[in-house]
């Protein structure tokens, strides 16, 4: 396809886009103004039927409140003159009837004394189903609202009766809630009206015929054809008024809960108004709409393949050019004929933007290299904070990161992949930093609560990777399912078989591995052949069978490349315990600039100790949530304080100075002081880097119980 043709179907292309897209929009307007306007007739119906409800009980309070302040009326209910009564009011409630649907007075216990709409029936409690009567023979007081009774809803307005100053019981006027009212409400906005109680309600009705959910009433000869799904009725459930379409578009709901007198959703009125019209007007509206876009776009393509010809050629060379810059390859050189018009400036830029693109790529190579300097001092760091804890584990991270990686190389992993899984070796036990030191270093068996203690770690150095950032992000998965194994008898989700990711089956084999052949508080260190033997003995139950393959037949060349990494960035610990402070060294590296944070504050939040950062100048410039519960401080609080204010009067000095002169990672125990004056002993794994070229110190924090807090810390 020659360009002038290519050209030519781009162009008529993105003009038919273009027409497309102002129809589209033409068309969501026209929408948007019709939903709209449904929307405003929705809302305004809603007003219409909370006025209406209103009215109906203002009627209903006004007879109430004229009826109850007659002397006659008073006088003859509190001598319980029921023919006295009815002879002086039933005339006058027929004469009403189509207003006020019930009138009917109470004793003070609730129970019937006359109904006028039912003369007959009387001296029958409603204590257990008319709660409004109870309440106002209770608090004398008026109570008015929708309420449910033995036929139906109504809305009732109940008052005290008193005689010369004495409570005589009450009365009740009601208005209907049924057919009628529906009725006047649809001479306001036309539709089908339909009335329902809300599913799971009860109901004290007592016909069987309604049910809770099923219809109370309805103004409509049409049967509703128009059901909800259960997420709309839990709105309304929560009294959320509610504007939707049918499912065939045709028809627009207007969906009003409706409460009771003490202000709970009963149930909703549903409306339905048609809106056919609507839609066909809006179908037709889209396929003018559509035509028209398709024949513009024709007419302006043919306009545009006119007007290109033979103009375009030059750009053929450069497209061949662009098509050399697209492959990678920014190192050749590419020549174009030199031109005066738009054509030439477009190629000068073209040579221009190469020339760039040249420097950037070498930017981004240098920046590369620095990043991948940064993530493995951060990685070192944490990996050290881990094991500076406990002298039994003292390089145990880098052992199992150097063999897993020698394995993993083994089995063909890329440079890339041998790499990542380094990291993960690295950083496999770095959950252990919220783990009390009394579980880590106990001699003994552990408990069950304590080994679901230790089985937490693989979780939480999932979680403080996944905080750290995405180039954490390949890593994360070997750590959490390191302790998973083969047979699906491992933690902490139990996979099985190849559901175990590669990385963390190695890493798996090489943390084994290594803590048989090392020395543990409660138990010797394994031989090497015995540890191998436990290795294969295992392979199918716990390890992945291909890499114990890969280790035992190539055991002498891994342990040979493992070595040589280890030594390379062993983690040593010639001191030990000194004096009140356990000191332990880091390389050189971890005191490099520290310009490249990775997610610094996601990791602070994820560690479950507290974690406190100073300034060179011993100022509190970062902390953690758990910092703030711990020591009581707001978190303005902590943003004026120094390293002083949290230590106590006594180790205050010592300790910063003890701070300030250490290069590397220690491990002390000291005495801090809370908000409220109150002293307390801690442990501190401090950490010296330097950040924008000053140093800085992060103190991982951990309370000590009081038994620990009387040893003797020298």
């Amino acid at each position: 396809m020659s360009l002038r043709l290519r050209l030519f179907c781009g162009i008529g292309v993105f003009v038919l886009f273009l027409f497309l897209i102002f129809s589209l929009s033409a068309v969501n307007q026209a929408v948007e103004m019709l939903e709209q306007k449904e929307l405003e007739t929705g809302q305004l119906l809603n007003d219409i039927i909370q006025t209406e409800m209103d009215a109906q009980v203002n009627v209903a309070t006004v007879s109430a409140l004229t009826l109850s302040n007659n002397r006659q009326v008073q006088q003859l209910f509190a001598q319980r003159d029921r023919e006295g009564l009815l002879d002086l009011l039933l005339p006058s409630f027929r004469a009403t009837n189509n207003n006020l649907a019930q009138l009917q007075f109470h004793l003070p216990d609730s129970t019937s004394f006359l109904r006028l709409h039912e003369p007959d029936r009387y001296g029958d409690s409603l204590a257990d189903i008319r709660h409004t009567v109870n309440e106002c023979n209770r608090t004398l007081t008026r109570v008015a609202g929708l309420e449910e009774g033995r036929s139906g809803y109504g809305f009732r307005v109940v008052v005290p009766m008193f005689w010369e100053g004495k409570h005589t019981g009450s009365l009740e006027v009601g208005t209907s809630f049924g057919a009628t009212f529906l009725r006047h409400l649809a001479n306001h906005v036309s539709g089908e009206y339909y009335v329902y109680r809300i599913p799971q309600v009860p109901s004290v009705v007592w016909e069987d015929f309604q049910k809770p959910g099923q219809l109370i009433a309805t103004a409509s000869l049409r049967a509703d054809s128009w059901p909800l799904k259960h997420e709309i009725l839990s709105r309304l459930a929560r009294g959320e008024t509610v504007f939707t379409q049918s499912e065939d578009n045709k028809h627009h709901l207007v969906l009003v809960p409706f409460f009771d007198y003490a202000g709970v959703v009963k149930g909703y009125y549903k409306v339905v108004m048609d809106r056919s019209l609507v839609t066909a007007g809006i179908f037709q509206m889209k396929k003018n709409l559509y035509t028209f876009s398709i024949l513009g776009a024709l007419v302006v393509g043919i306009l545009v393949f006119i007007y290109l010809g033979r103009s375009l050629e030059p750009i053929k060379e450069l497209v061949k050019a662009m098509q050399i810059v697209t492959t990678g390859d920014l190192n050749r050189q590419i020549k174009l004929k030199p031109r005066r018009d738009e054509i030439g400036q477009l190629t000068e830029c073209f040579q221009l933007m190469v020339a760039k693109l040249r420097e950037i790529v070498a930017a981004l190579d240098d920046a590369r290299e620095k990043q991948a300097g940064y993530l493995r001092d951060t990685v070192l760091a944490l990996a050290a904070a881990v094991e500076a804890r406990d002298v039994y584990t003292i390089n145990h991270s880098q052992q199992v990161a150097s063999i897993a990686k020698a394995i993993g190389t083994h089995m063909g992993m890329s440079r890339r992949q041998a790499e990542q899984l380094y990291f993960a070796g690295l950083l496999h036990d770095i959950g252990k930093i919220g783990i009390p030191d009394f579980i880590l270093q106990k001699p003994g068996k552990l408990t069950e609560l304590e080994f679901s203690e230790i089985q937490s770690h693989t979780e939480v150095g999932y979680k403080i990777l996944e905080a750290a950032g995405d180039i954490f992000a390949p890593m994360a998965p070997m750590v959490k399912y390191h302790h998973e194994k083969w047979n699906g008898t491992g933690y902490p989700e139990g996979l099985r078989g190849e559901e175990i990711p590669l990385g963390a089956a190695i890493l798996a084999v090489a943390d084994a591995f290594d803590a048989m052949v090392s020395s543990r508080p409660y138990r010797n260190a394994l031989t090497e052949e015995k540890a191998l033997e436990e290795i294969v003995a295992c392979s199918g139950s716990h390890f992945h069978p291909q890499v114990v393959d890969i280790f035992i037949s190539h055991y002498k060349e891994i342990m040979k490349q493992s070595v040589a990494e280890t030594t390379a960035g062993a983690i040593v610990n010639p001191a030990g315990p000194v004096g009140r402070q356990r000191q332990q060294y880091m390389p050189e590296m971890i005191l490099r600039p520290f310009d490249y944070r990775v997610r610094y504050d996601g990791i602070l939040q994820a560690v479950n100790d507290v974690v406190l950062v100073f300034s060179e100048e011993m100022k509190l410039i970062e902390w953690n949530h758990r910092a703030e519960r711990l020591y009581g401080y707001t978190c303005e609080e902590f943003s004026r304080m120094s390293a002083g204010q949290l230590f106590s009067s006594v180790d205050s000095e010592e300790l910063e100075k003890c701070m300030q002169a250490q290069k590397g990672i220690g491990v002390f125990r000291a005495k801090h002081r809370k908000k409220d004056g109150t002293v307390f002993p801690v442990e501190v794994t401090n950490v010296a880097f330097v950040e924008a070229g000053k140093k800085c110190w992060l103190n991982l924090v951990r309370e000590l119980e009081p038994v620990l807090a009387g040893e003797d810390t020298a």
